[in-house]
Formats: C-alpha cells, sequence, structure tokens
C-alpha cells in the first residue's frame, strides 16, 4: 500500500495568508460603506416610479444611484389574500409579537410608486398592492 505523502505549509506563510484575506476583506468593507454613504433616504418631497427587478441588498432599496428606503419598514398595509412573499416569517419566533413582513420579503420584480409631498410608498406586485409609511423609518 502506497504511503501518502503530507504537505506541510510553514507557520508564516499561514499567518501572511490569513493577514492577506482579512486585510481584503476590511477593504472591501470600506469602498461598500463608502458607496452606501452617498445615499440619502427618501423624503416627502421626492417622486418615485421604479420597476425593481432585481434583489437589494445591504439593508435598502437603492434608487436611482442617490436616494435608499430601508427594506426594514413594515407595511401598513398587505392585502389578506396576497402570497407573493420571497421568503415566509421565521419558523422560530422568540417574541409573541406577530412577525411583520418588510419590502425585503417580497418578490421581485414589483413596481414602487411614490407621489410627492407624501410619505406614503405602494409597492405593487402583480395585481395587489401593498402600503408602507417612510415616517415609520424613523420610528424605533
Amino acid at each position: 500500500m502506497a504511503q501518502q505523502k503530507v504537505i506541510i505549509i510553514p507557520a508564516k506563510w499561514i499567518v501572511i495568508i490569513l493577514t492577506t484575506f482579512f486585510t481584503l476583506c476590511i477593504i472591501a468593507f470600506f469602498i461598500e460603506n463608502k458607496r452606501v454613504e452617498n445615499y440619502r433616504p427618501v423624503e416627502k418631497k421626492d417622486s418615485i416610479n421604479l420597476l425593481i427587478t432585481n434583489k437589494q441588498s445591504r439593508g435598502g432599496i437603492f434608487i436611482n444611484d442617490s436616494l435608499v428606503i430601508a427594506s426594514s419598514i413594515p407595511f401598513i398595509y398587505v392585502p389578506k389574500e396576497f402570497q407573493d412573499w420571497d421568503a415566509m416569517r421565521p419558523i422560530i419566533s422568540f417574541s409573541n409579537k406577530a412577525y411583520e413582513y418588510k419590502i425585503s420579503d417580497v418578490q421581485i420584480p414589483y413596481q414602487l410608486l411614490k407621489k410627492k409631498n407624501n410619505d406614503t410608498v405602494f409597492v405593487i406586485r402583480k395585481k395587489d398592492t401593498l402600503l408602507l409609511l417612510l415616517s415609520a423609518m424613523y420610528v424605533e
């Protein structure tokens, strides 16, 4: 029976590889955060009419390279028959509070509509219209 060869990597090479990996991760993190700093939250004065066709990330729906809607804002209205959720509510919950679906839970594509000087955002998915209230973004 043939004996297996063992590859031995010197400890200093492991340290160099790990240091390089963590340095690249930190650089990528700062580049992404710098990009996100260029966005401002959608306000009452803004108008939006946009078809969302790709999954959003980094905690928000990014609009026209300048605006963002926090993806954690709960809906103020969801039709009872609406079922086009990207993810169902959590299976395990440590809270008695009912799960509040958010815009990040809606399957794509969907339409975002917001009229100027109004803080209600309409999320239209197929035939259903769901409502978000922008002022909920500032309430904890």
